[in-house]
């Protein structure tokens, strides 16, 4: 299957999300739930590049080790602004996704208005 394509109306469009993170992820980032706003730009929106703006479970990235440095943790339209300088990578293999209470690949295309979850993984035996 070939790699979805935006059209010219992701490129013109800023989308809004939701989102939100369950267990160690919550406590990893500091917060549960926001409004994410994605500028238009020639990256496609999808849950594997909106955990790269987020920056989860990267150093220094949690709102206490942020405000131990003694500044303020950016504000999530202000990490959205540099979605497109920032590299595409996988989604951690520990990390799941939902789009709109459903589990999803990374490379699914997200749309304004979606709702995107990040869960653990659960390992069972």
């Amino acid at each position: 299957m070939a790699d979805p394509v935006p059209g010219p109306e992701f490129r013109g469009r800023a989308i809004t999300l939701a989102v939100k993170l369950f267990a160690g992820l919550r406590e990893q980032a500091g917060w549960d739930e926001r409004q994410i706003t994605l500028p238009p730009g020639p990256q496609p929106p999808t849950p594997r590049r909106l955990w790269q703006i987020l920056q989860i479970g990267q150093p220094g990235t949690s709102q206490e080790t942020a405000m131990a440095a003694g500044q303020p943790r950016p504000a999530p339209g202000d990490l959205a602004l540099a979605a497109s300088a920032l590299p595409d990578g996988p989604l951690p293999v520990s990390v799941r996704v939902a789009v709109n209470q459903s589990f999803a690949e990374g490379d699914q295309l997200l749309v304004d208005g979606d709702e995107v979850a990040y869960l653990p993984a659960i390992s069972g035996g």
